[in-house]
């Protein structure tokens, strides 16, 4: 990807980082793609999902954002393994929601989301392994 500052993903990735919704809008009305990702893999919604911006993921979904962006070994961290290492609850069952895999492992230490929540989101992680569990039986069937 062009390292460029100035272009209007860049706006949108910033937009939605900070939680300011209306300008998420606004640039999501004027035709910004919103599955656009920079050099590290991470799109609007990965932004959001760091930040803990539950309005803002939610347009970026209504507006066609990939819950689940990459493929099978990946070196990316999904939303979903965002949320989760920064513990935000809400976000990640929003996720879950969308049909984020939570069996899916990724990042430099290609860990599922659930092992980027344990030992210092034991709640999350505990939601995370029962997803996936159901995940997994859902699957088998």
């Amino acid at each position: 990807m062009q390292e460029r500052k100035d272009t209007p993903a860049v706006a949108l990735w910033c937009a939605a980082y900070a939680g300011d919704l209306a300008l998420v809008e606004r640039l999501i009305a004027e035709g910004v793609d919103v599955n656009v990702w920079d050099g590290y893999g991470r799109s609007a919604l990965t932004f959001a999902a760091d930040g803990g911006h539950l309005a803002v993921a939610r347009r970026l979904v209504a507006a066609g954002a990939w819950a689940d962006p990459f493929g099978e070994d990946s070196v990316y961290l999904t939303p979903l393994m965002c949320a989760a290492d920064r513990g935000h609850v809400e976000m990640a069952e929003y996720l879950l929601e969308c049909g984020a895999d939570p069996t899916r492992q990724g990042g430099a230490a290609f860990r599922t989301a659930e092992a980027y929540a344990r030992g210092q989101h034991d709640f999350l992680a505990a939601i995370l392994r029962r997803a996936e569990d159901e995940w997994r039986r859902a699957r088998q069937s």
